[in-house]
């Protein structure tokens, strides 16, 4: 049995952070108008601290199930990071998204009766960099049979980083492929002939280089399609909120 959220227990939590996604490093928008005048559109998630049931993300058998469905167990997020944190639930932990809930609270209360770009000193701490994924040439998709009779699937990508603030160092980078799981990435190529640059990558200003990704997730025959994809990055703040993400939703297959 689940512990599910009631609808107005839902509505407290999104309300608590302006109806924005609680994740600092994203925040969008997730409730706006429909084109019927009497409809408003909703894109926006009371997700689960704590998994609603047994066998979900971070579930804790010690919660009670008012506990579970209480709005403290809730975070509003958009859609998603919603589905990222629940698929890669070790390293999104239960602390974690408390401290974004937490954290986005805050930061919904510092705004009311402000101006959208009206934003103080203490604000503007709590972002110490932005960075934009841009990925500038169509994505390369890479296939081949294995020697164990196996089709692996794999994609080239450049990726173009753009710091919008203070420099950056990017220290971690990963891939994460709905219904397959998250893995690291642990070598980028400056140059599409192969040459390998090591971690950190500094970001300045901007920066340009090539990642393979190869999934871990093998098929008896040629699939027509995977993904969607998220690339992420995770900059020298380890600070929550600072990793940084760009969604492929459809990857071609070749």
């Amino acid at each position: 049995m689940r512990d599910d959220f009631t609808e107005d227990v839902k509505r407290a939590i999104a309300n608590r952070v302006a109806n924005r996604c609680s994740n600092l490093e994203c925040r969008a928008v997730t409730s706006g108008p429909q084109l019927d005048s009497a409809k408003t559109l909703n894109v926006g998630v009371a997700a689960h601290i704590t998994a609603a049931s047994a066998g979900g993300p971070r579930y804790d058998s010690s919660l009670s199930s008012e506990e579970r469905s209480h709005p403290n167990n809730g975070i509003w997020l958009c859609q998603t990071c919603a589905k990222l944190v629940d698929n890669d639930f070790f390293r999104y932990s239960a602390d974690l998204l408390r401290e974004w809930k937490s954290k986005a609270e805050e930061a919904a209360f510092s705004e009311i009766g402000k101006t959208a770009n009206r934003i103080s000193d203490t604000q503007a701490e709590r972002f110490p960099g932005r960075l934009r994924i841009e990925l500038p040439e169509p994505v390369n998709p890479i296939g081949y049979w294995s020697s164990g009779g196996s089709y692996v699937s794999g994609w080239r990508f450049k990726v173009r980083l753009i710091a919008e603030g203070q420099p950056l160092d990017i220290i971690e980078l990963g891939v994460t492929e709905e219904g397959v799981g998250t893995w690291t990435i642990n070598e980028i190529f400056r140059e599409a002939d192969g040459r390998k640059a090591p971690f950190p990558i500094p970001v300045e200003r901007s920066t340009e280089f090539w990642i393979d990704v190869r999934s871990p997730q093998a098929f008896d025959a040629k699939p027509a399609s995977v993904g969607p994809i998220t690339l992420w990055f995770r900059d020298h703040t380890q600070r929550s909120g600072n990793s940084h993400k760009h969604v492929i939703p459809q990857p071609p297959m070749r």
